[in-house]
């Protein structure tokens, strides 16, 4: 077992017991959105562990990307629920702000990587 994998499957289990405890002590929105956010991440660490040196591909890197948009997505929530829209915005700029997201995870994944990161391990 190389360090990598051991490093992604250490951060695997402590996402899912992160995302356990989270859902366990908060049972607002905002912590089941953390939630589902951990364990996608620990989904994707643990994929990533088994995986090889290629970079993201097949489930892992369609992991990677769900991992990204379900973070991107928590950040807006936490945008929208401590900031005030301006009157007569409706929220318009979180609707183009998904439609930017989906967009670019779309197109990431026609050209063959779901991550723009590259793996350095």
């Amino acid at each position: 077992m190389t360090t990598a994998q051991l490093l992604f499957s250490a951060c695997g289990v402590v996402y899912a017991m992160l995302a356990c405890l989270v859902v366990w002590q908060t049972p607002q929105r905002g912590g089941w959105l953390l939630g589902g956010c951990c364990a996608v991440t620990a989904a994707w660490s643990g994929l990533s562990a088994g995986a090889d040196d290629n970079g993201p591909a097949g489930l892992a890197g369609a992991l990677d990307l769900l991992r990204a948009l379900a973070w991107f997505g928590f950040v807006l929530h936490l945008y929208r629920r401590y900031v005030t829209p301006a009157a007569g915005t409706g929220g318009s700029g979180f609707i183009a702000a998904w439609a930017v997201a989906g967009r670019s995870g779309r197109s990431a994944s026609s050209h063959g990587s779901a991550s723009p990161c590259v793996r350095c391990c």
